[in-house]
């Protein structure tokens, strides 16, 4: 018996909550399309806009997406890092 793959895609935010809605859901949408399974890992890195208020609510919304908050900036490589140990 085959088995799906989930395929873990790890996303740091900083200064993006413009964007991150949009991104999320091309994901998203890119996934049921091609009948993948996925888990979006947004790390706020601290980010001083309103990415964490929108990253709350995409994780809320959609069982696909984990949030991640650091209170503030550790950069791009310790964000990225820490979402892939949160990762399945």
């Amino acid at each position: 018996m085959s088995q799906t793959a989930l395929y873990s895609i790890v996303i740091p935010v900083y200064r993006s909550e413009e964007i991150i809605e949009k991104t999320v859901a091309t994901i998203l949408q890119v996934a049921k399309n091609n009948l993948l399974q996925v888990e979006i890992i947004l790390v706020n890195d601290g980010s001083p806009d309103n990415s964490w208020e929108v990253i709350r609510k995409l994780a809320i919304d959609n069982a696909e997406v984990k949030s991640i908050n650091f209170l503030k900036n550790y950069g791009q490589h310790t964000a990225v890092y820490c979402g892939i140990a949160e990762s399945k």
